[in-house]
């Protein structure tokens, strides 16, 4: 009885042996595996970006976005949801008189009748800045934090903690030191 209790304690021993080295095994192909993903979804090392300058252009914006995109502010893409850089300057490139129609602000407008009525807002075009990283690839293409590609001419919707708004890419210039 005893050889057998003894054969009985190595063959669990062996096998409790194995069962941790397939474990292990598996844990270091699983990390492995997680690890080539980690590399390919992040190609851009950090250290490569270079500082670049967007200007770009919101035509026919409201007065309100003069104050509302303030220099040092976060500017975020709406459609990755990922930091595009930060505000600098904005200008008003042309005034305007006229306007966005609207026949609700807040509930009701309503003349001094009582009557509903239109309210007129002035628009300006805007002329503003982003800082931000990126890299330039091989055809000369900028790509903002070496992954997402951005040219002139191209519309793109981001927003901040106070608006959202599109703007269009005027030029990408890198930033001399």
């Amino acid at each position: 009885m005893k050889t057998e209790e003894k054969n009985s304690k190595k063959a669990w021993r062996r096998g409790n042996v194995l069962d941790i080295a397939i474990v292990l095994l598996l844990i270091a192909a699983i990390a492995t595996i997680g690890y080539r993903y980690y590399r390919s979804t992040n190609a851009s090392n950090d250290a490569d970006l270079n500082n670049f300058v967007i200007t770009y252009e919101v035509v026919q914006a409201p007065v309100s976005m003069i104050e509302a995109i303030q220099p040092a502010q976060p500017i975020y893409l709406q459609s990755s949801q990922t930091r595009l850089g930060t505000a600098l300057d904005i200008t008003v490139d042309q005034e305007s008189g006229t306007i966005f129609e609207v026949t609700k602000v807040f509930g009701e407008v309503t003349d001094e009748n009582g009557d509903p009525t239109t309210v007129e807002m002035p628009y300006v075009n805007l002329v503003g800045g982003v800082f931000c990283q990126g890299t330039l690839d091989e055809n000369g293409t900028f790509l903002l934090d070496g992954r997402t590609p951005v040219t002139p001419g191209q519309l793109v919707t981001v927003y901040t903690e106070t608006v959202e708004y599109t703007f269009t890419v005027l030029t990408i210039s890198a930033l001399e030191h």
